[in-house]
């Protein structure tokens, strides 16, 4: 299993106060056919920018409104973190030349991170959400 982040407990109803019942009582039907589906949310770190602070907050929610949200984080070595990173900057628009060795360090760490990629006790995810451009 990739590395599982642990998350604090947080309730939509102390949400309440400041969104109002109208948006509290929304998300909670909308999550009302969701409940109990499996969703893994997939990035590329548990700290520092915003999709790792968006989680922090994000999972845990979905938790209280009945889903069963987890934050899975995959691995790589410093090379693949540095092909990701020029990926990255070629998706913002730099001019990144791809070469055969980038693509295959990506593949290959990538393929690790699949193989590992199952709920708690090996089951499969009913939803993933892959939030960077390294997964």
């Amino acid at each position: 299993m990739l590395r599982e982040v642990e998350i604090v407990v947080k309730h939509l109803e102390d949400y309440r106060p400041i969104v109002g019942d109208e948006a509290i009582e929304e998300i909670l039907d909308l999550a009302a056919p969701l409940r109990g589906a499996r969703v893994a949310h997939v990035n590329a770190t548990d700290y520092g920018g915003g999709v790792a602070e968006i989680l922090q907050t994000l999972v845990p929610l979905m938790r209280d409104a009945g889903l069963d949200a987890h934050w899975q984080v995959i691995e790589g070595n410093d090379e693949f973190f540095n092909v990701t990173k020029a990926f990255h900057n070629g998706l913002q628009g730099m001019d990144i030349p791809l070469t055969g060795e980038m693509k295959a360090v990506w593949i290959h760490s990538n393929r690790l991170n699949a193989e590992r990629f199952a709920g708690p006790g090996g089951e499969l995810w009913d939803f993933a959400v892959i939030h960077d451009p390294q997964p």
